[in-house]
């Protein structure tokens, strides 16, 4: 079980506070990576999209609005 410790106990736990701040960062910069990679669902959905003709991609559009009215607001006419 994880909890939660105080500054001090983490830098008991780690050695000194110079080494956990940058421990820290570390943490930070990995999250913040992490947050740019995108899934392999994200791939799957795009390869999918763009091998669609205009006219499918047309329909999908009518379908996902029928199904979710407040997207109409979004879409953008020219």
């Amino acid at each position: 079980m994880v909890r939660e410790g105080s500054t001090d106990d983490m830098t008991d736990l780690i050695g000194n506070e110079e080494e956990l701040n940058l421990l820290r960062q570390e943490n930070q910069a990995l999250r913040e990576h992490m947050n740019t990679i995108p899934t392999p669902g994200e791939y799957d959905i795009q390869a999918a999209l763009e091998q669609l003709s205009r006219d499918d991609m047309l329909a999908l559009i009518q379908r996902m609005v029928q199904e979710h009215p407040d997207l109409a607001g979004l879409i953008v006419s020219k």
